[in-house]
């Protein structure tokens, strides 16, 4: 048990209240103990509330004698809980480097130096590799996950095509999420005719019927699932990986792929 000595000066405040006065220590401000919830909680000078000492299963500090143990030992758990918090902070520091510098080399990956061949047209089908980890920020996150194998194989149709200059193409790779909405919406779904982004199924026994009624009918859903493919634009450049674009009919790259 810690042997510092802790002084409480008891204070009347009204008829039915008695604040406990504490000098405080190296770490904690100088304050009282008052009553809460069948214990007492701790508050600076100034009434705000430090410690409510109201744990899950009941309170800490239920005696003056619990509430000088808890000053006693304040300071070294203090201390503790500060050091602790580096440690998780230095780790979490370390993962984002390493993840940076992954990621960076990723970005390599997506945006180096060779011939694209993967020309595509609109209505052309392909088939594509989407990382499971969506919505990302930049392509290097994107190629990263499928570096680490995290992905979904799907076949896809082409409902546009977007030329880009390498150097347009590196300013859209670590700008994803931003609204683009004068080549990804506008004009660029006439060129199919089909929706913005999505999936669909050109399946006989699916025509005619809703939506609503597929989801909601299981056999059908099956067919749907079985038979269906993403809708995507195609985004190239001339020395840059094709990058296939689901916008889910939002105007930003929302999910991302690439050729397989």
């Amino acid at each position: 048990m810690n042997n510092v000595k802790v002084k409480l000066k008891a204070v009347r405040v009204d008829e039915y209240n008695v604040r406990h006065h504490c000098e405080g220590t190296e770490h904690l401000p100088v304050g009282y103990f008052a009553g809460y919830c069948g214990g007492y909680a701790y508050y600076a000078a100034d009434g705000e509330m430090i410690d409510r000492g109201y744990r899950k299963y009941g309170h800490d500090r239920r005696t003056l004698k619990d509430c000088r143990e808890w000053v006693a030992g304040y300071d070294a758990e203090f201390v503790a809980a500060k050091y602790a918090e580096m440690v998780e902070e230095a780790i979490r520091e370390n993962n984002r480097v390493d993840y940076n510098r992954r990621r960076a080399e990723a970005e390599m990956v997506a945006v180096r130096n060779v011939p694209n061949p993967k020309r595509l047209v609109v209505g052309g089908m392909v088939d594509g590799m989407f990382p499971n980890m969506n919505k990302n920020c930049t392509l290097g996150e994107y190629v990263l996950e499928i570096l680490e194998g995290d992905v979904s194989n799907e076949v896809c149709k082409v409902v546009a095509v977007i030329n880009m200059t390498n150097e347009e193409y590196d300013v859209f790779a670590v700008n994803l999420m931003e609204n683009r909405a004068d080549y990804l919406e506008g004009e660029k779904p006439s060129e199919y005719g089909g929706t913005i982004g999505g999936s669909e199924s050109n399946d006989p026994r699916l025509d005619g019927v809703d939506w609503m009624t597929v989801c909601n009918t299981p056999a059908l859903l099956d067919i749907y699932r079985a038979t269906y493919y993403t809708l995507v634009h195609a985004v190239e450049a001339p020395n840059r990986e094709t990058v296939l674009v689901n916008t889910e009919g939002y105007k930003y790259a929302r999910y991302c792929g690439f050729v397989k």
